[in-house]
């Protein structure tokens, strides 16, 4: 199923999890992004801590801007400097599309389904450990005094993981997952198990 309807009261959320302590390794964040056209910027997820009046510490976070492209930002600093990549083309055409942004080495990449959509980005101002020990999760909006929610949206199968996948991976996963986003599919587990 697929998550939309975000608002400022309404969106995902994971109290402080290690696991996305990724420091200065490798990671990715990768799930089904459908982007209607949309008048304001619109977060997708982001990965911050907010002291009720200001950032702090590191941040990772995604967005659909106005003009309709995929924005990706890191940072180190409560983002007094950071490192960001857009997309090369827009993501507002209120289809699905497998998202992926991710760290691999010394780079940030963005791929929309199974196809860079963006020239790497040096890893230069979110050099030192993306490690937050206060930081929240948010699915939908992002984590500030506003919100800017992703009221244009439907999310589906978000998933972060402590490594980045190479390019036949990121393909395997969008061959593999595109049938469940196509009119009528029909989709079940197989076997007899109900876990």
């Amino acid at each position: 199923m697929a998550y939309s309807g975000f608002s400022a009261a309404n969106y995902l959320e994971q109290p402080y999890n290690s696991d996305l302590d990724f420091g200065t390794g490798d990671f990715c964040v990768m799930g089904w992004l459908k982007q209607a056209p949309n008048s304001a910027d619109e977060f997708v997820f982001s990965r911050s801590y907010w002291t009720g009046s200001a950032l702090s510490g590191s941040l990772f976070q995604a967005y659909v801007n106005t003009a309709g492209y995929l924005v990706f930002i890191a940072s180190d600093d409560a983002a007094a400097t950071y490192d960001a990549i857009t997309s090369s083309s827009v993501v507002d055409d209120a289809t699905y599309k497998l998202i992926t942004v991710a760290r691999r080495g010394a780079f940030f990449e963005l791929w929309i389904n199974d196809t860079k959509a963006a020239t790497d980005v040096a890893v230069n101002n979110a050099n030192t450990s993306l490690s937050n020990a206060s930081a929240i999760f948010r699915l939908g909006v992002r984590n500030n005094s506003t919100l800017l929610p992703a009221t244009n949206a439907s999310l589906a199968l978000w998933r972060i993981s402590a490594t980045a996948p190479s390019a036949d991976q990121i393909a395997h996963i969008y061959r593999t997952e595109l049938p469940l986003f196509q009119a009528s599919a029909q989709c079940t587990i197989a076997g007899s198990s109900t876990a």
